[in-house]
């Protein structure tokens, strides 16, 4: 028989789901919502895999009650929502291949759009041809186990109806959503020099060798703090190695690189490929003026010309003259800064965050009632 509260107000008892393996954009996302959650009255319980520590740490400290996946998603619940750090995960697939008739269930697509789902993101890698095909049946095969499915993005949501074949409607854009902070304006360094940001793991897909060759083709001498670890350390050390010294300054992991944003005068995020990254969200809410590349998400937060510039994906010329520009009109960087504190406030708070997700909810309960 099927519990009543689906038919009345929407599901209460909720386990958000997640195969990430560490901290990052997916785990922002879980946090954030089932703080939400339980303000609004629910009881929420986070899955996580056995050797998730640090997540598992991050929800102790965030006052979310967590369990091991596989147990979480075999008590009474009214629901589980899975969040995909990696769009053809199996783990995941499994978790909602178990659910299957007990319940409705939910998955959010936090990075649809990569190199392994599109290849045109990075046409120069070998590609099996058959690779394609078998990831388009295991994504419908997926889509057919849920009861809805959400996009962080608009762009992602496109993306994935394209690219699967699926009907129009079928996926629901939930943008990502942050508590602005007050908006404080920028305070020019003392030697002028306009201050770049970077925040994002180091590896291929956030571009940070693009802004390094960006700064390396510039006319004016803007200054570089890469945030983050990864991969592509010693190739970026490399890069900024040609450069004048003092020019790039790598300050590793940061737990919290708000206090960072806020001491610089624009976030650049030269990323290859995105869905609605955190980043550029908090720059916003800190007043700061983002220099972003045209793809999914990024051309949603930023609109070019009003709270910051657009550029081609893997263009240093076109991103050192955006950079070039602003470095030579302070009044410009202030102004596309209100204006994206003011844009953050309007469109993509947590609140509205939290309520697009519970309708959602809402609309995984009916239609699982529905289909039983």
């Amino acid at each position: 028989m099927l519990p009543p509260v689906w038919r009345r107000s929407g599901p209460r008892r909720i386990v958000l789901a997640s195969t990430a393996p560490g901290l990052g954009g997916v785990w922002r996302h879980v946090e954030d919502l089932g703080l939400g959650l339980q303000r609004a009255g629910l009881e929420v319980t986070v899955g996580l895999l056995p050797g998730a520590t640090v997540l598992q740490e991050a929800s102790r400290r965030a006052g979310l009650p967590w369990e091991a996946l596989s147990r979480s998603l075999g008590r009474s619940i009214d629901l589980v929502h899975v969040h995909l750090h990696d769009t053809y995960d199996r783990r995941a697939f499994a978790a909602l291949l178990a659910r299957r008739t007990i319940g409705p269930a939910v998955i959010t697509e936090h990075l649809p759009r990569s190199h392994a789902s599109d290849g045109r993101l990075e046409p120069q890698l070998p590609r099996n041809p058959f690779a394609a095909r078998a990831k388009t049946v295991f994504k419908r095969l997926e889509f057919d186990l849920t009861n809805a499915v959400i996009a962080v993005g608009a762009s992602s949501a496109r993306f994935l109806e394209e690219r699967y074949a699926l009907a129009p409607g079928f996926v629901t854009t939930v943008y990502n959503g942050v508590a602005a902070a007050e908006a404080s304006a920028c305070v020019r360094s003392d030697d002028g020099r306009l201050r770049v940001v970077t925040v994002g793991a180091l590896g291929r897909q956030k571009g940070h060798d693009v802004l390094l060759e960006a700064a390396r083709l510039s006319a004016r001498d803007w200054h570089v703090t890469v945030v983050g670890s990864g991969s592509q350390l010693a190739h970026l050390r490399q890069i900024a190695s040609h450069l004048p010294p003092g020019r790039v300054r790598f300050a590793g992991w940061v737990d919290d690189p708000r206090a960072l944003v806020a001491a610089a005068d624009v976030v650049c995020m030269p990323s290859r490929w995105e869905s609605f990254p955190y980043a550029a969200l908090e720059a916003c809410s800190l007043s700061r003026a983002v220099v972003g590349s045209r793809i999914d998400g990024l051309d949603e937060i930023i609109v070019d010309g009003e709270n910051g510039i657009l550029v081609s994906p893997d263009c240093p010329a076109e991103l050192a003259a955006a950079l070039d520009r602003l470095a030579a009109d302070p009044d410009l960087v202030a102004e596309y800064g209100r204006a994206a504190h003011a844009r953050v406030r309007t469109h993509f708070t947590l609140a509205r965050m939290v309520h697009g997700i519970n309708a959602a909810y809402a609309r995984a309960c009916s239609q699982f009632v529905e289909g039983g």
